[in-house]
């Protein structure tokens, strides 16, 4: 079984990434990714911080500690709220391209997905403007929700309604 790694999360770093944590007593909690420790002696570790009543806990834990919540690729057509703004992602992906947005309809927009999932899924052939949007706006291209790395934030948002 794949374990989450620095690699794996190294890219959502300066983001606002949240994840699921274990506090205290086991119990469930939503963490801001704030830094990575990394030592070759030691386990990986990340920062986290955590928001209590009337504190801001800082700690660091091992990073098989650290479940972050991701958006499946398959919602780059969906609309999502990110950081308080509501959008669809390939839209806005494509208007950081340049490309005019406002001839955009259910049907164009699949066609558009098809070709930007073909391309973005790609790895290897990923731009760094490609990666940065995703990491951005934190959208799992390396499959770590369906390793169980990583939770969808479909799933987050079921559980907070």
């Amino acid at each position: 079984m794949e374990t989450l790694q620095l690699k794996h999360i190294k890219g959502y770093l300066g983001t606002g990434l949240k994840g699921q944590t274990k506090g205290y007593n086991d119990a469930i909690e939503c963490s801001l990714l704030t830094g990575i420790k990394d030592d070759d002696y030691y386990e990986t570790e990340v920062i986290i911080e955590t928001k209590m009543t009337n504190i801001t806990a800082k700690r660091s834990i091992c990073i098989h500690g650290f479940k972050p919540y991701l958006h499946p690729l398959s919602s780059l057509t969906k609309e999502i709220t990110h950081n308080g703004e509501t959008f669809i992602p390939l839209v806005k992906y494509v208007e950081s391209l340049g490309e005019p947005v406002y001839d955009f309809d259910e049907l164009n927009l699949t066609d558009y997905e098809n070709a930007c999932l073909s391309m973005l899924t790609t790895y290897e052939m990923r731009h760094q403007q490609d990666l940065e949007f995703l990491q951005g706006y934190h959208f799992d291209y390396q499959n770590l929700i369906e390793l169980g790395l990583a939770i969808s934030h479909d799933e987050v948002n079921t559980l907070n309604k």
